[in-house]
């Protein structure tokens, strides 16, 4: 009983729409009659190619789009009228022929314009005669809503469909029965609506008309699949063209699919229905994670530069999140990979759930997790990471049986600069996250706008300047950061050989070498400067080994090192050590 009350609704539903596109339809077809009524009215001095192209559009139009939503006598006169503006269709498709001289177009224009006389004329008493019927029908209880402007609530996990059609009445018809299917519908009716729509959001499926003015949608095909925005996503050519050379060279350009106008609906939803079924099982293969069903790391690389090619367009802020579940590997090694996974898992639905529907959760890699975040400041991220990080220090991540098991995690916070690449971004969330896990983990640390202070404005004689050689960059960028905190001037180096240079001439106060870097080695550094007798007096010299290189401390002591630090370090140590030399 419940079902059949459900599509008598929908039937009811579908009968008001179509008598409302109808009755938009009817509106629109008396205007498209006036401009075919005063282009076949011509003088001979204005009959040219450019309106023979119109004429071709015009009639091209109401054939395909009139049928599909009832008016199949319409229809009919107008398929009559193209077979007399024949001529002008390569026109319209500015492939404009140089043997059209004056003279032969107009004496094409005139006979197509005397055929069309009595064909003008009945069109003009079928639309007359379907506004009465239209009219007769306008008693409908309740308005029906137009082209897709959020008539319905948003379902969970709608597909999101934008139509590009000059059409307003088959436009209205189109977003009207998709939206009572549960899809969400924007619509459009030029090029620079279309992409105003495109930046501001995402979309699943586009439907495109191929006979549009001024652009045709040839033109908007190229666009679409030339901008990084919205090149992947899947499109539907609506046209009344109906041969092999056209489609071949829309599918050529790119377009998944090609319908004929007339066309049926029940047809046309089931090809969106396939294509977009198709493509989200190409996304779980492509671009989402098996175990966890979040998004990839492919899918994260390829849509970071979608938002920052967005940010561009229309400045806003964005902010990403990089996330590291604490001690992972002890989970693995005590109770086993299955219930690693089971935490992997969880964890990426708490995200999924715990964040806005805008916000992209990928997994990184690992127990490693990227959120971008649109429209976010990062202290909004700080705020909106901070709240799961509660619910995961206050409740069990995972549950089986009568057994429970809770985690934490650090995370990395930025927000995008102006100026900033991809790389960069990315670099300064990824040393935050560093942070977060040396100064304890189970916390969050957001990183500044600026990563150090302007060395060029430290000059003063009463601050110290400090080289730091590490090739790590995210070590280095750490080092740099508490150093600049603590007030010091930093010069970086990222090879054994710039670190020399730096020492010989820039007058430190300090320089924190790494052992193992590229070119020299920290010791081969040492080595050289004591077998020149070039070690500058003023420069105390702090060597960073890792803890299989105990002997290698002893050996740059000898060569002159002032002290040594075994990596991994805490910050703590880190600071404390470097106050000491200073001081």
């Amino acid at each position: 009983m419940i079902q059949r009350d459900r599509d008598e609704t929908d039937l009811l539903s579908q009968d008001r729409l179509m008598n409302h596109s109808k009755k938009l339809y009817t509106e629109e077809l008396f205007s498209k009659l006036h401009q075919l009524q005063q282009l076949c009215a011509v003088a001979d001095l204005n009959m040219s190619l450019d309106n023979a192209a119109e004429v071709y559009r015009i009639v091209h139009s109401i054939k395909g789009s009139a049928p599909t939503i009832g008016f199949k006598r319409i229809g009919d006169i107008a398929q009559q009228m193209l077979s007399s503006w024949h001529w002008a269709r390569r026109v319209s498709l500015t492939a404009v022929l140089a043997e059209y001289d004056d003279a032969y177009i107009v004496q094409l224009y005139r006979g197509s314009t005397l055929a069309s006389m009595p064909l003008l004329c009945a069109l003009e008493a079928e639309i007359d005669a379907s506004a009465i019927v239209i009219a007769s029908l306008q008693q409908e209880a309740s308005p029906v809503p137009i082209e897709g402007q959020g008539a319905h609530t948003e379902p969970p996990g709608a597909s999101r469909i934008l139509i590009i059609d000059d059409d307003a009445g088959l436009r209205n018809y189109l977003a009207g029965r998709l939206e009572l299917e549960d899809y969400l519908v924007d619509a459009a009716t030029n090029v620079q609506e279309a992409m105003t729509l495109l930046r501001g959001g995402s979309y699943h499926l586009i439907t495109l008309d191929l006979m549009m003015y001024p652009q045709s949608g040839y033109e908007i095909l190229h666009l679409l699949k030339n901008d990084r925005a919205t090149r992947l996503v899947p499109m539907i050519v609506l046209s009344g063209i109906n041969d092999t050379e056209d489609k071949v060279r829309c599918l050529d350009m790119g377009a998944d699919d090609y319908v004929s106008k007339p066309f049926d609906y029940e047809e046309l939803s089931a090809r969106i229905r396939r294509i977009l079924e198709r493509n989200r099982e190409y996304e779980m293969v492509a671009f989402r994670d098996p175990l966890t069903g979040l998004y990839n790391r492919r899918f994260f690389d390829c849509q970071v530069e979608v938002e920052l090619n967005r940010m561009t367009r229309k400045p806003a802020n964005i902010s990403i999140a990089l996330l590291d579940v604490d001690h992972f590997k002890n989970v693995n090694d005590t109770y086993g990979h299955q219930i690693g996974d089971l935490v992997l898992q969880h964890f990426g639905q708490l995200l999924q759930k715990s964040l806005r529907s805008s916000d992209i959760v990928a997994r990184w890699g690992g127990e490693e997790f990227v959120v971008i975040m649109p429209n976010t400041t990062d202290s909004d991220a700080y705020k909106a990471i901070g709240a799961i990080l509660n619910k995961v220090q206050s409740t069990p991540i995972v549950t089986t049986g009568e057994r429970s098991f809770s985690i934490t995690f650090s995370a990395g916070i930025s927000q995008w600069r102006s100026g900033l690449t991809v790389e960069q971004w990315i670099q300064r969330a990824d040393y935050a996250l560093y942070k977060a896990k040396h100064l304890g983990r189970n916390r969050m640390y957001k990183i500044s706008s600026k990563l150090r202070t302007d060395q060029t404005a430290a000059s003063s004689e009463s601050v110290k300047k400090v080289i730091v050689a590490e090739d790590d960059r995210v070590l280095r960028m750490i080092m740099v950061d508490n150093l600049n905190s603590a007030g010091y001037q930093t010069l970086e180096a990222h090879n054994g050989e710039m670190a020399y240079h730096m020492l010989m001439s820039e007058s430190a106060d300090l320089c924190i070498l790494d052992c193992i870097m590229p070119v020299m080695s920290g010791l081969q550094v040492l080595k050289r400067m004591k077998d020149e007798g070039s070690r500058p007096a003023s420069t105390k010299i702090m060597f960073a080994t890792g803890h299989d290189l105990s002997d290698t401390a002893k050996e740059s002591l000898a060569l002159g090192a002032d002290h040594f630090i075994t990596k991994p370090f805490s910050m703590q140590d880190f600071e404390r050590k470097v106050r000491s030399l200073m001081e």
